[in-house]
């Protein structure tokens, strides 16, 4: 699917009311280059949000959350076809059907930055296509994508375009034929030489001749292949290195991360008991993780499905326990009992 990262930001406010006055420049610049923290939050398998820690978001439903003031980053996996989804803020709407971008709201506006591909913003102003490679601030003027939110969009969601692997452009290298040229004169006629004796018999008790030994791929490098697989719709191939980074890195951030994308990516192949228990596993090893609330919410979903009532709401209660006020509030309430309101 397409890659594209954007953040938005329109200096009206309301349809039909002034615009706010704006912050010192220091309070609507680009984001900060100190690296923040992140929660992640799953409307739905394909969908990854990755918002500020501070940012005050909330899930409406698979398809939609609302961004009420910080920063936040999504990625849609269109791989097997549209997946729509929508940010909304108090002073405009983000629309898009596969692709990366991030949104940004304050007391100046929203402001938005395309790094790759194109997304719909609406808001008092009408509704216009922001294309790659452009970013409009909340002032209302448009130019170039600036190097702050390249790399705040880059380091939230990844490099837009795949990575090659080592092996593959060395594959590729050694492929490249010899450029064309006249044929090399026959090598000149030699007299003959007399016999050497045979060689000695090699000592096999020495055991083979050594290797040359690679360095194994790092964690970090498994996960930039599982990243590459998942973005070309490989969820085989995803699963298997996301396996692999989940088992180096047990107990560590990465380790959490590869969790979490491994637990959704059993969802979207339909082995949804390899799923719970992958939510379970990062619930053990991550007491302190920054996706706890994503792993829980998405267990509780998942043993909805598989219809167990008591496991359901044992779930739910454990999420309000941990996140009395998170963004699956609502909806945690619904499942363990506490009120009747539908879950997405």
């Amino acid at each position: 699917g397409a890659a594209v990262a954007l953040a938005l930001g329109l200096s009206r406010g309301p349809a039909g009311s002034p615009a706010p006055a704006a912050p010192p420049l220091s309070a609507v610049a680009s984001p900060s280059a100190d690296v923040p923290e992140y929660r992640l939050l799953l409307p739905d398998p394909r969908v990854r949000v990755v918002a500020d820690r501070s940012a005050e978001v909330r899930v409406l439903s698979s398809a939609e959350v609302e961004l009420r003031a910080g920063t936040l980053r999504v990625s849609v996996d269109a791989s097997a076809g549209p997946v729509p989804f929508r940010v909304r803020t108090p002073s405009a709407r983000v629309e898009v059907a596969g692709t990366r971008f991030g949104v940004r709201h304050d007391a100046a506006g929203t402001s938005v930055a395309v790094l790759e591909g194109r997304v719909r913003v609406a808001d008092s102003g009408g509704e216009r296509l922001l294309e790659a490679g452009t970013e409009q601030a909340a002032a209302g003027r448009a130019g170039p994508l600036g190097d702050a939110w390249r790399a705040d969009l880059v380091q939230a969601l990844g490099a837009p375009r795949p990575r090659i692997p080592e092996e593959c452009r060395l594959a590729a290298a050694d492929s490249v034929p010899p450029p064309p040229g006249p044929s090399p004169p026959p090598p000149p006629a030699v007299a003959p030489v007399p016999a050497e004796p045979p060689p000695a018999t090699p000592d096999v008790s020495a055991g083979p001749p050594a290797r040359e030994n690679h360095p194994p791929p790092s964690p970090e490098d498994l996960y930039a292949q599982a990243e590459t697989a998942m973005a070309a719709g490989r969820l085989e191939e995803a699963v298997a290195l996301l396996e692999r980074v989940a088992d180096l890195e047990r107990g560590r951030p990465l380790g959490g991360t590869a969790l979490i994308d491994l637990g959704a990516r059993y969802q979207r192949l339909g082995r949804g008991a390899e799923a719970r228990a992958t939510y379970r596993r990062y619930l053990e090893e991550q007491p302190a993780g920054a996706f706890r609330g994503e792993a829980r919410i998405s267990l509780c979903r998942l043993e909805r499905r598989a219809g167990d009532p008591a496991a359901t709401r044992a779930c739910y209660a454990a999420y309000l326990e941990e996140e009395p006020s998170g963004p699956y509030a609502a909806e945690a309430r619904a499942g363990a009992g506490e009120e009747a309101v539908a879950a997405p």
